[in-house]
């Protein structure tokens, strides 16, 4: 056993070595993750551990778990790169710092404390494929009793199915640092080589609930368990300044300007200005060594947002993981050093697994889907790319970081309305005489610019998000998997060919042929029974809108919600049963959306029996038919078996 594991040893650490030095940016990554897993398990496997007590009411389910009691190490302040933190800034800038402070940008990413860990760690089992976890609570410090994630790492890169592996190795590992605060917080624990690899579990803040990691993302059915190590995939956006360190040549701690979003994240490395601050009495606010956002032109302004929010590829990942990021904000080189991901189709094709990676994070039109990566939506609006002076749209044309009325999405005040579009389209048919160009009324839902352009078909932490690729509503007929249109996304219960029809009328927008179902079935139980998982999750979530629930008239929904609380995607069941309990008589539903099938199955049968009790038939025979209903109100079961057997079964995975 020892002579295999020094082999085995040995040869990863040539492997490594030598594709830094020939091999692509891919190549780098994965023999990099393998080098952090096989070294740290060498290492447990050569030193004899005492083990620790496993509690009575686990130690017949599982075997007993050894502490792995290494002095907690995060990621700490590098000053050499030129930061100074944000509490520096606060001297000069109190203000700015406090309305900083009070966004999720500060608290992206924390020392495990307990003012940071949001949920109870107090005794807490978690259980998921077949494996238990156990949380705990040692003073001011968080625990857990898991499956040794070194060891399980190691037999998933062996091919070996994790499932079917009931006796893992246990180790107690400390929690020392959280990422997220907002809608949810993910977790690190420490190897004992000082690696930090995420706990497999994440806690959602507003259901105050933990999910299993992978069915927390947008994922197929039974997709391949997936190790996050903190500075190989998450150090770049979510701490200030990250040098990964990654390198096998190269021992030190991996290390950041700051943990979070701070100051010098959007305005650049502050040693040399505060430097000529403390020097001088004269006015520093023009000094070139620090930038402000709001005074860079919109392209310059965006880059600095998009350093994050952007689906992009590294020129050179080996260098990002040596040295981190040499983009510095207001600097030249942000494509310098990325390729930003500007359609679906511009992606690496020699390499199948990643180009389908790509794919599933965009439209088939090009329109990014994934959540917070707004900049590749910005790039591709004509407010971007044809406005000119204070007319070309930038990220800060409608958010701010410091001006704000809410922290939760930082629209900039003044902005939360139709003024954020008409400070530019000031014309009279987008002001006074609005109701002329919307056709709704002025005062309504349909009225309201982003409704109409800037529609709610991106997905991130279960829930749809607004599209920040900004164009005029349009429909795609007969596309297999086509991005949901802004009309019907309010219209549920109409046909795209309806749509179509409204959009050549008003605006002389030309009408595809629709045609089959398209055009005998309304949108909302079309996308949600017959389309692919990201329309199929799009549709659920708009199902508890209430601009649609409005317009489409919601009494037919819980029907249709029902068949998805047993769709093979965990997030589709999720989003599911989250709008389902918005609907009356529905709100105290209990069911998992990770629970046994048989149970699943046996939920949406008693959510269509409680629903068909008070079901009332549709106005009209045609709406009962777009619906899938008969006249009497009564569900068209086989037209319904029909268009799940004939659902779009290409694989999703929207990587957040």
């Amino acid at each position: 056993m020892l002579w295999s594991v020094v082999g085995a040893t040995l040869v990863v650490l040539f492997l490594v070595g030598w594709l830094f030095a020939v091999g692509s940016p891919q190549q780098r990554v994965g023999l990099v993750l393998l080098a952090v897993i096989v070294l740290p398990v060498a290492a447990v496997m050569w030193t004899p551990r005492d083990s620790a007590p496993v509690p009575e009411e686990r130690a017949a389910s599982a075997p007993q778990a050894t502490v792995v009691a290494t002095p907690p190490r995060v990621p700490e302040p590098n000053r050499q790169a030129g930061y100074v933190s944000a509490d520096t800034c606060r001297e000069c800038h109190p203000d700015h710092h406090q309305s900083w402070h009070e966004t999720y940008h500060r608290t992206m990413t924390q020392k495990a404390t307990p003012e940071a860990v949001v949920p109870s760690f107090d005794d807490v089992t978690l259980t998921s494929r077949g494996r238990q976890y156990h949380l705990m609570r040692k003073g001011d410090e968080f625990w857990v009793d898991t499956v040794d994630p070194s060891a399980e790492m190691m037999a998933f890169i062996q091919g070996v199915d994790l499932t079917q592996m009931s006796q893992m190795p246990r180790v107690e590992r400390q929690i020392v640092m959280t990422t997220g605060s907002h809608y949810h917080q993910t977790y690190w624990m420490q190897n004992p080589n000082g690696t930090l690899i995420q706990f497999p579990w994440v806690y959602h803040i507003n259901t105050d609930r933990w999910v299993y990691r992978i069915d927390s993302f947008l994922r197929p059915p039974n997709d391949k368990v997936t190790f996050n190590i903190w500075n190989i995939h998450c150090l770049g956006c979510h701490s200030t300044g990250g040098e990964p360190r990654v390198n096998p040549h190269d021992k030190s701690m991996f290390s950041v300007g700051e943990l979070g979003i701070s100051c010098e994240a959007c305005h650049g490395p502050g040693e040399e200005h505060v430097r000529l601050a403390r020097a001088s009495e004269d006015d520093v606010r023009k000094d070139p060594h620090i930038v402000n956002p709001r005074t860079c032109s919109a392209e310059v302004s965006a880059q600095i947002c998009g350093q994050c929010h952007v689906i992009s590829e590294r020129h050179d990942e080996g260098e990002f993981l040596a040295h981190g990021d040499p983009y510095r904000p207001g600097g030249e080189g942000f494509e310098a050093v990325r390729k930003v991901i500007r359609h679906s189709e511009d992606i690496l094709v020699s390499d199948e697994n990643h180009g389908q990676s790509l794919k599933s994070r965009f439209w088939p039109d090009g329109t990014v889907r994934t959540g917070g990566r707004e900049y590749n939506g910005l790039i591709r609006s004509a407010c971007y790319t044809e406005g000119e002076g204070h007319r070309q749209m930038s990220c800060l044309s409608c958010h701010s970081m410091h001006d704000y009325n809410s922290p939760s999405k930082l629209i900039a005040k003044g902005m939360e309305t139709d003024q954020a579009c008409t400070q530019c389209h000031s014309e009279p048919q987008y002001t006074e005489r609005l109701a002329e160009h919307t056709h709704h009324g002025i005062n309504s839902v349909g009225s309201r610019c982003v409704n109409c352009h800037m529609p709610h078909t991106s997905y991130a932490i279960f829930a749809a998000i607004r599209s920040h690729r900004i164009q005029s509503p349009s429909v795609r007929a007969g596309e297999r998997g086509a991005r949901p249109n802004a009309c019907n996304l309010c219209h549920l219960d109409e046909t795209k060919g309806w749509a179509a029809e409204k959009l050549a009328d008003w605006y002389d927008i030309e009408a595809p042929e629709v045609t089959g179902d398209e055009a005998d079935i309304a949108t909302g139980p079309l996308w949600a029974l017959k389309g692919d998982a990201a329309q199929r999750a799009v549709a659920a979530w708009h199902m508890r809108w209430e601009p649609a629930r409005l317009a489409a008239g919601d009494d037919w929904m819980p029907a249709v919600l029902a068949e998805l609380l047993t769709d093979s995607y965990p997030a589709v069941r999720y989003v599911a049963y989250e709008s389902l309990r918005t609907h009356a008589g529905f709100e105290d539903l209990k069911y998992d959306f990770d629970g046994p099938p048989d149970v699943r199955e046996a939920i949406r049968q008693q959510v269509l029996a409680q629903w068909q009790e008070t079901a009332t038939a549709p106005d009209s025979p045609s709406l009962a038919a777009r619906l899938l209903m008969d006249g009497d109100g009564r569900r068209q079961r086989e037209e319904i078996r029909r268009l799940i057997e004939e659902q779009d079964p290409r694989a999703i995975a929207i990587l957040e």
